[in-house]
């Protein structure tokens, strides 16, 4: 009846207010009113409760009170309430709401009866009260003992369709390409003190840093309110603190050409973190999805080399999230973080981590998602050309000023496209 409060039904049925919560034989809880009303439980035989079982007994009617009137109020056209006078009956919310008295010694049922008829009588019609005597009863049911039945499962005879599934840029990735193992400088950088730790709860600590500042906050106080915490939730020292400040500062600092712009002058409207998105799958084969990148342009080409060969077709929902999605001017763009430890953040170091983990795959997939958005909320007026600005992959760890640490690449048209309509099933 608690979880009904403030939710409306056209017709109620209440056939048990005339139950009452019984307390149990081996405790009961009370709160005493010599005690600041502070909770007691008493452990033991009920019978032996002396005054704490009578005050656990008036918790539990104004409890009873309290749950009746949730029951009354919720009808929107019809509410019927059932009596029923057993032995206990006097010691019910219903009984007390009419009886003016409700001891055992002076409580009257004659009395409710005639109190229900007067209401009938004076409501206007709109309240009706029937007395039903025992001897009233014409028809009395009995139990009926039945033999067991002969029970059997049924034969499905239909057919499953099994090529329905979510898939994922990494569950992709995974069905497509060879197993690869970690770079040996890792287990290096790995054992170094001065660095920030690695794995999967530091990037969930980097990545939810970068999701709850203002990139253009510089104050110390703040930056440091916010990180320890963050750090503490994921389980790391606070020695890390101006670590993780002076990583944030550099990378919100540094400059992002292809976009004209520093990531400490974007607006917070201007950004959304942790994007989710789903999108349908009509049709998709893996055969044809690889095709799309042969010989195609930029660091497209890269995923047709990563992937293999594989007949597998199926339909459902492709999903992800995007770490920050920016707009600059007309333009949308892009941005992953990567927590990845390298020995040196270099051009060639980042595109070997970026095949490495099939990161060229993780953002085509992003640029469709957002491709299919923009195109679905902007209507006529959008075009991929104009109104898409292009992928950024930071490394949060190699930020310098010359550019080390960033991935830049802008999908050819085309190639997005091709998925597009693959992943629709027309291509």
């Amino acid at each position: 009846m608690h979880a009904s409060k403030g939710l409306e039904y056209p017709i109620v049925f209440c056939p048990y207010l005339s139950d009452i919560g019984k307390l149990s034989q081996d405790f009961f809880v009370y709160h005493d009113p010599d005690n600041s009303y502070k909770p007691v439980m008493f452990i033991g035989d009920s019978k032996d409760g002396g005054d704490g079982r009578s005050l656990a007994d008036k918790e539990r009617l104004a409890e009873d009170l309290r749950l009746m009137y949730v029951a009354l109020t919720r009808a929107k056209s019809q509410c019927r309430i059932y009596i029923l006078n057993h032995r206990d009956f006097y010691r019910s919310a219903l009984a007390c709401l009419f009886a003016s008295d409700c001891s055992k010694e002076k409580f009257d049922f004659n009395q409710i009866i005639k109190t229900l008829f007067y209401i009938q009588g004076k409501s206007g019609g709109y309240i009706n009260f029937s007395y039903l005597r025992e001897d009233d009863i014409s028809i009395r049911f009995t139990a009926q003992e039945m033999g067991p039945e002969n029970l059997q499962c049924k034969i499905f005879n239909g057919t499953i369709k099994k090529n329905w599934s979510i898939q994922s840029y990494s569950s992709i990735a995974n069905r497509f390409s060879d197993e690869k193992g970690e770079p040996d400088a890792k287990k290096f950088l790995d054992i170094q003190n001065n660095i920030f730790p690695s794995g999967t709860k530091a990037g969930l600590c980097i990545h939810e840093i970068f999701e709850k500042l203002d990139f253009n906050q510089r104050d110390d106080v703040t930056l440091t309110e916010t990180i320890r915490p963050l750090l503490r939730k994921y389980g790391f020292d606070d020695k890390w603190v101006d670590y993780l400040k002076n990583m944030f500062i550099a990378t919100t600092d540094c400059p992002l050409p292809e976009a004209n712009i520093r990531l400490s002058s974007i607006d917070k409207s201007h950004r959304i973190s942790e994007l989710e998105f789903n999108f349908p799958l009509n049709g998709f084969s893996f055969s044809e999805f690889r095709k799309i990148f042969h010989n195609a342009p930029s660091y497209s080409g890269m995923i047709y080399n990563i992937l293999s060969d594989n007949d597998e077709t199926f339909a459902g929902l492709m999903k992800g999230f995007i770490d920050l999605l920016f707009m600059v001017g007309d333009r949308y763009y892009i941005i992953d973080w990567k927590s990845n430890l390298l020995e040196f953040y270099t051009q060639d170091n980042i595109e070997s981590e970026m095949s490495l983990h099939n990161y060229y795959l993780q953002y085509h997939i992003y640029t469709l998602a957002l491709h299919r958005y923009l195109k679905w909320r902007m209507g006529s007026i959008y075009s991929y050309d104009k109104n898409f600005g292009g992928v950024f992959y930071i490394f949060v760890r190699g930020i310098s000023q010359n550019g080390n640490g960033i991935f830049y690449d802008l999908p050819d048209s085309s190639v997005i496209n091709n998925m597009d309509k693959l992943f629709t099933g027309e291509f």
